[in-house]
């Protein structure tokens, strides 16, 4: 598998405003007609592998291993009573799974379904829950002692968390002073037990950029189109269908040559949090019928099922202005945090989950995938320098359970 050998360090995150694609599936009236032929290629959920795992640089065996041992891993993170810490992909069909206490009993039975090599790691001492609401909190705290950006990544295979900030001086004395408060504050003692650090790194720019979050803009702007659209969603124990997107996007507005294209917003449809299960994401309800084929630029394909995916996963992507690519999953549970002007309340999302960069202005809201397995909701990108250099997503899976959503395929 495909291998990445330096994880550089995170500065910045910024949420960019985007494009939305021309036509994200098929879509007729809700008055029941069958859905028009599409002029673009469907393809099989083979077809839909062997595509992403040829362009992820591994076999399609590889690649099918990988995305059974993410669902794996999804059921055990998305349930706070299993304690699930991490999971990483260390090589082809070979994997490490990590819990904070004992593992689950029934993982044996599980992994030895599964196959491959899978070293499993025991009483870590924290979770994955804990360090993700750790790292959110550190990006909230920097900006309360001042700070106008601020990013915080969690390591919990190196026990880190890295927190980036802007808008105060490294040497102001009374940051310095309050540094030591924000690690006790932070860690606490069960993080710092299991061996954790706090790293504070400054910046002279801007580390996260959110301005236009709920901002109100329309899909169509200025007669430009703002936003790519993902996955088709229906709201359980309802007839309502829509599509996911970026929570920073618009609920309304023209879409695939329609008008008007979407419901007036509902209730609980919008969040962009850290708050479990947290994240930057959207559903905009339509007025169109979606028959469930998702557009990746050069076809279409159905998403059956969602994951939650390890350190080191390969991951493939759509946005308006890229296209399609495929890279590997290098960040998990990052937080963004910023202080708009002339809003006086913090704004923050996480976990985000970061690849190398792969993505620009016009992607935002678009799918994260592997193969049918739908993976993210693209939200911005990761800056060093002044040199983008990750693109980071919301998981899909914290989206539907937030949103009581399920995919439509």
């Amino acid at each position: 598998m495909r291998r990445t050998p330096v994880r550089p360090a995170l500065v910045g995150l910024v949420a960019v405003l985007v494009v939305l694609i021309p036509m994200s599936m098929s879509a007729e009236p809700l008055s029941g007609l069958a859905p028009r032929e599409l002029s673009d290629r469907r393809s099989s959920e083979v077809e839909a592998l062997n595509t992403d795992a040829e362009s992820s640089g591994v076999t399609s065996d590889q690649l099918a291993w990988q995305n059974e041992f993410s669902e794996l891993v999804t059921s055990y993170s998305m349930d706070a009573e299993r304690k699930y810490s991490y999971s990483e992909i260390v090589a082809p069909r070979d994997a490490v799974l990590a819990f904070g206490e004992v593992a689950p009993a029934d993982l044996q039975k599980r992994l030895t379904m599964l196959g491959g090599r899978v070293k499993v790691v025991e009483h870590t001492g924290f979770t994955e829950l804990e360090i993700e609401a750790a790292a959110s909190r550190a990006a909230q705290v920097i900006i309360e002692h001042g700070a106008t950006s601020a990013v915080a990544v969690p390591d919990a295979r190196d026990r880190t968390i890295t927190l980036s900030y802007s808008g105060v001086t490294q040497d102001s004395t009374e940051l310095q002073r309050a540094q030591s408060a924000i690690e006790n504050e932070v860690l606490g003692d069960e993080l710092e037990n299991a061996g954790f650090l706090l790293q504070f790194k400054h910046s002279g720019t801007e580390v996260f950029e959110a301005d236009n979050f709920d901002g109100g803009w329309g899909l169509v702007y200025g007669g430009n189109v703002v936003c790519t659209m993902s996955f088709p969603v229906r709201r359980n124990s309802s007839t309502a269908l829509g599509l996911l997107t970026a929570g920073h996007c618009p609920g309304t507005g023209t879409y695939g040559g329609v008008s008007n294209a979407f419901f007036p917003p509902q209730d609980g449809s919008l969040w962009t949090t850290t708050a479990h299960p947290g994240g930057d994401f959207r559903w905009n309800w339509s007025k169109r019928f979606l028959t469930g084929w998702t557009y990746m630029g050069q076809g279409t394909r159905k998403f059956s099922r969602s994951a939650n995916l390890p350190y080191g996963s390969n991951v493939c992507k759509y946005g308006h202005t890229t296209q399609y690519g495929c890279s590997l999953v290098l960040y998990k549970g990052m937080t963004g945090a910023v202080r708009p002007h002339p809003y006086n309340e913090i704004m923050a999302i996480g976990p985000l989950d970061g690849t190398p960069v792969n993505t620009n202005s016009g992607d935002s809201g678009g799918p994260y995938f592997s193969a049918s397995y739908a993976v993210g909701i693209y939200s911005g990108r990761a800056f060093s320098n002044g040199q983008a250099y990750a693109s980071a997503y919301s998981r899909v899976p914290n989206a539907l359970s937030r949103m009581n959503l399920s995919l439509v395929y």
